[in-house]
């Protein structure tokens, strides 16, 4: 028996996914939960909770730790402590942390048992879009903690070769080229294709690089004219990017063949 320590953004409620990150870890751990010889425990950390606490689910042991507020100017040492201490009950004989700039890759390179990594997102690239003094220093701070990470880092898994290429000039181990788990539900039988119709599932936001689409959709229709656009996404996050995004539609045209 394998014991497994999955460290990540995990929705303790089922129907709480709240990004991309969760998704993952939450499909990766339903699907490894299906072999016999693996024991799969979840660390994850939540701000404003009071101290550790175990929950027992079907496919895993899932161990909550708090998240102290004003961490980041420390280098989330008291985060990565937390995190390590309950690796340290759990005893695993590997740890597969997600994110490069989050406490979790820190945790799990630091804590003397086999570590992988998964990288996602690029916070070096997120902090250069950052609006307001306030955010462009927490993204700074970020990304500096993420280059720390990722240069010690020994075995990593690159999800896309955009990301392996991205952080090129920081990897110093070995990189598997492993995609993102999709759960089997998506790949059920859904009828015919509307042909024209692309979906983007997205928050419309900067750093999705939703005003890139549309410009690209714009050349799209151009050749086809029955093209349609549809961005399912949250448009509360920066109001301002969306009505920018909206204005774009408008000034070229495009609202009979993009909807929010």
């Amino acid at each position: 028996m394998i014991r497994l320590a999955m460290l990540g953004p995990y929705p303790i409620d089922p129907g709480a996914v709240a990004g991309g990150v969760d998704a993952v870890v939450k499909t990766l751990v339903h699907a490894l939960a299906r072999l016999d010889d693996l024991d799969i425990h979840v660390v994850t950390a939540y701000p404003g909770h009071d101290g550790p606490t175990t929950v027992e689910t079907p496919e895993a042991t899932v161990h909550v730790v708090p998240r102290h507020r004003l961490d980041r100017l420390l280098f989330y040492r008291r985060d990565v402590a937390a995190l390590r201490r309950a690796i340290e009950r759990i005893g695993p004989d590997v740890v597969h942390a997600h994110g490069a700039g989050m406490i979790y890759a820190d945790a799990a390179i630091g804590c003397g048992r086999p570590a992988l990594i998964t990288l996602h997102g690029v916070i070096f690239r997120e902090a250069a879009l950052a609006r307001g003094w306030r955010s462009r220093l927490r993204w700074q701070i970020d990304a500096l903690y993420e280059r720390y990470c990722v240069r010690r880092a020994r075995h990593v898994i690159a999800i896309s070769p955009y990301i392996q290429e991205e952080y090129r000039h920081l990897l110093r181990g070995r990189v598997y080229a492993l995609e993102n788990p999709i759960d089997d539900r998506f790949f059920a039988d859904a009828g015919d294709p509307e042909p024209g119709l692309v979906v983007s599932v997205a928050r419309v936001i900067p750093r999705k690089g939703i005003l890139e689409l549309l410009a690209a959709f714009r050349y799209v229709v151009g050749r086809i004219p029955e093209a349609r656009l549809e961005i399912a996404g949250h448009l509360d996050a920066d109001p301002a990017y969306v009505a920018q995004c909206q204005s774009y539609v408008a000034a070229h045209g495009l609202g009979d063949h993009v909807r929010f």
